[in-house]
């Protein structure tokens, strides 16, 4: 409980006198009060010094008349002093006495617990009585008054220990005669509400602080104040129990401090709310930088919302006490953007491939923390990195789940199929045999394992051949002669390849001339029954040995089948071109006549009949001219007069020859 300091009163201007007192008396002996002047009415008065005369020992009338009226006027003046003096000291004495009687009634009051005084009092009813004048400013925002008409007590138990003990309780009004003048008591009890933190007990019971106000007022009739009748008040607090107990002291307002804040762009946040102590209470709160779409509520002093755009804001807290002191709080709130993982594609791993594979994320807070499940064997994520690494060891598909954790525990997954496949393989074919400007047999290259579809390419095939990109076919008309060591080289649709390398033999066909017999052999022609189909005329084959012979009749060029069948009934078709070509010829320029050291005109020599491509020959020609082996054309400049037999030989290309010779002068 506390005590209230008692309203002062404002006293007159004169001596104050305590009650019973006298005034001051002259002392000393008759001499020094005869050295000091006229004793009146107790008090001593100068003495008027004067002069002596030569002559003259005494006063004249006019000095004592004037003597007498100073002396009086001064008397006048001392005697109003002397009844202002006695009255304001009586009257302090009578508020000396006033405040006696209400400090009284407080220690009375003191004795009993609150509980127990307010057991015994009742509200007054209807409207309560007018209190006394100096009583009522200290009843304002006090609930009711309680009253009590007949003087009680109540009888308390303060601990286990202790006996019982009857306290008297104050009536409502009483009173009290001191040197014979009579005090009239009042008692005014009611409850009142305050802050933990001080303040003003007030009528408002949703403050946590229960309190019962006692105002003690105490009248007595007076002329000395206005209406006949002085009073005086003073009142106390107490604790009303139950409820906590308050403050008075409670220092400095405290604002709790807030840590820093991160939170989703997008995503509504738990409440925050701020917190103080010390201080006398209500609050005022004041936040500014919060971020877009972040609130702050004063009732609940929390910050609530859904954060709009990302980025960092300083966040200032402050709180005012009810004196108006003053804390504050600076905090960073960081709105980042929601956790993101990018989508991940399915994928394809060639078993026994070393593979990296780095998921992407964005947004939330780092750093990051990553996982996966459903991985093939031999590959593991980096819970650091998120790369996932290894050499897969083992065919199939897998789901693989990967999830990406920040460091406030916001996570993001992302799900794809990871198939572990084997490399494609080329399978090896036999060497190839095929004939000059014939048709070759499609060849298809056969592919196992790898994932389609497949692109082809190949190296090295002969001129009039290639192969399908999309197919994988070799196919075409040769158009040279030789074997090539052919690479063919596929490559599937996750960019993996395989290569084989075989043989191609492109081989002359078969030419035979009308006035000659040719035989055709084939390999092991035991094993099939032979026959063949469009044979040039004059030719026919045997079936058991596969034998072509005769004599063709006619110049031209045939496509073959020949038919090989075997003990199962397979029959195997080997197509090719057969021409049929006129003798190989040359025609002869005639006799050759060239002036020396002049060039000749080109002199163009001409075959009929034959394969070409052909080769000319040439001897005996005429020092400084020469012939072009593959065109058969003679140029240059003769250097040597004289007359020259000239032999110039053209071959096909199936070897045959034609020699023919004629004369070159030179002069």
């Amino acid at each position: 409980m506390r005590d209230v300091t008692c309203e002062p009163v404002a006293l007159r201007a004169g001596v104050v006198v305590p009650i019973g007192a006298r005034p001051p008396r002259a002392g000393g002996t008759a001499m020094e009060r005869r050295k000091l002047g006229t004793v009146f009415g107790g008090y001593q008065v100068p003495k008027r010094a004067t002069a002596r005369r030569t002559g003259d020992g005494g006063f004249t009338m006019l000095e004592v008349v004037v003597s007498a009226a100073v002396m009086g006027i001064v008397l006048m003046g001392l005697s109003a002093f002397f009844v202002q003096a006695m009255s304001s000291s009586h009257l302090q004495g009578q508020q000396q006495v006033g405040i006696r009687v209400a400090a009284d009634a407080l220690d009375t009051l003191r004795a009993p617990q609150v509980a127990a005084l307010l057991s015994e009092r009742t509200p007054c009813a209807g409207a309560c009585p007018a209190p006394v004048a100096k009583a009522a400013p200290l009843l304002a925002g006090t609930e009711r008054w309680d009253a009590a008409a007949a003087p009680t007590s109540v009888t308390i138990a303060p601990s286990p220990a202790v006996s019982a003990t009857a306290f008297p309780v104050p009536p409502n009004s009483s009173s009290v005669t001191v040197n014979g003048l009579a005090y009239q008591r009042y008692l005014y009890l009611g409850k009142c509400w305050e802050q933990t933190g001080g303040g003003a007990c007030t009528a408002d019971d949703t403050q946590p602080i229960a309190m019962v106000r006692a105002v003690v007022g105490v009248a007595w009739p007076s002329s000395a104040c206005a209406g006949g009748t002085c009073s005086f008040a003073t009142s106390t607090l107490f604790s009303a129990g139950g409820s906590g107990d308050p403050v008075f002291s409670s220092g400095a307002v405290t604002l709790t401090a807030v840590a820093d804040q991160v939170t989703t762009l997008g995503s509504a946040i738990a409440p925050l709310p701020f917190s103080a102590t010390g201080g006398a209470q209500p609050y005022t709160w004041s936040v500014t930088g919060l971020p877009n779409g972040l609130t702050f509520d004063p009732a609940t002093t929390s910050v609530t919302g859904t954060p709009t755009s990302a980025g960092n804001s300083t966040v200032t807290v402050t709180v005012t006490d009810a004196l108006g002191t003053k804390a504050k709080d600076t905090f960073l709130w960081t709105v980042v953007t929601k956790l993101a993982l990018a989508k991940i594609a399915d994928q394809g791993t060639t078993q026994g491939r070393s593979v990296t594979l780095s998921p992407s994320a964005a947004g939330g807070t780092t750093p990051y923390t990553w996982s996966a499940t459903g991985l093939p064997h031999g590959l593991s994520i980096d819970s650091g990195t998120g790369a996932i690494t290894g050499t897969p060891d083992t065919l199939g598909a897998s789901t693989v789940t990967v999830t990406v954790t920040d460091a406030r525990k916001q996570s993001a997954k992302v799900s794809f199929v990871w198939t572990i496949y084997s490399a494609p393989k080329l399978a090896v074919p036999p060497k190839q045999d095929t004939y000059i400007d014939t048709a070759a047999v499609p060849l298809q290259m056969v592919v196992t394992d790898g994932v389609g579809p497949y692109t082809w390419t190949a190296t090295s095939l002969r001129a009039g051949m290639s192969i399908g990109s999309s197919t994988g076919v070799i196919s075409g008309t040769p158009l040279a002669l030789g074997t090539s060591h052919v690479v063919v080289t596929v490559t599937d649709s996750r960019g993996e390849s395989a290569s084989v390398t075989f043989d191609w033999s492109i081989n002359k066909a078969q030419q035979l001339y009308d006035s000659t017999t040719t035989q055709l052999i084939v390999a092991n022609p035991s094993l099939y029954t032979w026959s063949a189909v469009n044979l040039p005329p004059g030719l026919s084959i045997n079936s058991l040995t596969g034998l072509v012979s005769g004599t063709p009749t006619t110049v031209g060029t045939w496509d073959i089948q020949i038919l090989l069948t075997d003990a199962g009934g397979t029959v195997k078709k080997v197509p090719f071109k057969w021409t049929i070509f006129a003798p190989l010829s040359i025609t002869s320029p005639g006799a050759q006549a060239s002036p020396k050291g002049k060039a000749i005109p080109s002199l163009q020599l001409t075959q009929t009949g034959g394969a070409g491509p052909f080769t000319w020959t040439v001897s005996g020609l005429p020092a400084g001219l020469s012939i072009d082996a593959s065109t058969g054309v003679i140029t240059g400049k003769p250097t040597t007069i004289g007359t020259s037999t000239v032999y110039v030989t053209v071959t096909d290309y199936a070897g045959n020859r034609k020699t023919i010779s004629f004369t070159w002068q030179v002069s």
